[in-house]
């Protein structure tokens, strides 16, 4: 796109928005536990991370008039595809990102090793 509205805006957005989510979701009381809630943070961010692009870029062009408001229609599924792929991804790298960052070597033990199976 030619416009900078169009083509800008909504990806400044996509940084903005996924670190609200998650930095939210990560300031709630611990509701479960605290890996489960950094995928879930991750995974939310992932998603209206996705979301605001793809919203938001339809949206200014709708609204600039290049585009039909039907667009939203033929957009849909690729749009849903693309959220859940993101968060997915989002997922794997947010863990891999914590794990490299704490310089974690191996699964912390959860059980006595008298207790273990093997």
């Amino acid at each position: 796109f030619k416009d900078p509205l169009v083509s800008v805006l909504p990806r400044i957005l996509v940084g903005l928005t996924p670190w609200l989510v998650y930095t939210g979701i990560m300031r709630l009381p611990f509701a479960f536990a605290r890996p489960v809630q950094r995928d879930v943070a991750a995974g939310a961010a992932g998603l209206v991370g996705s979301l605001t692009n793809t919203l938001g870029v339809l949206s200014i062009a709708v609204l600039r008039g290049y585009f039909p408001a039907v667009i939203f229609l033929l957009a849909a599924q690729q749009a849903n595809a693309e959220a859940l792929a993101a968060t997915g991804v989002t997922i794997i790298v947010a863990r891999a990102v914590y794990i490299t960052r704490n310089q974690i070597r191996r699964a912390p033990d959860r059980k006595k090793r008298d207790e273990m199976a093997y």
